[in-house]
């Protein structure tokens, strides 16, 4: 529901309702104990950060992308993290994380072997 909200907020260009509808999520699952697949989070994240880098919190957004990051890393799911650098270089370099930040992402390899970039390349052409 608070994806749907926030996409609804975000048609109308209301970035920063939309940013909290995400964050209140985000609040409410922490008070309850409850948790997010990770693969959700991510997607609240990428979704809450887009809506915040538009509203111009930009230090915000990039700190909630470099949560993402991490949360896809250790995910080991190689889509979202393409997601993720997608979102951060949406933005240009004054935004972007430090390239430092996502150089694992083109360097470390997927279980199969293969790196992140040649496996996007892969999946995205097919």
């Amino acid at each position: 529901w608070s994806l749907a909200a926030a996409a609804a907020d975000v048609r109308s260009l209301a970035f920063a309702d939309a940013a909290g509808h995400l964050r209140r999520l985000r609040a409410a699952v922490a008070v309850t104990g409850e948790r997010l697949d990770t693969g959700d989070l991510i997607d609240v994240l990428l979704a809450e950060a887009d809506a915040l880098g538009r509203s111009g919190a930009t230090l915000d957004a990039k700190g909630l992308l470099r949560l993402a990051h991490d949360r896809a890393i250790t995910a080991g799911d190689p889509q979202r993290r393409a997601r993720v650098a997608l979102a951060a270089t949406q933005w240009g370099s004054q935004f972007s994380p430090s390239p430092e930040g996502f150089s694992e992402i083109r360097r470390k390899p997927d279980t199969d072997g293969k790196s992140s970039r040649q496996s996007c390349k892969n999946q995205c052409s097919n």
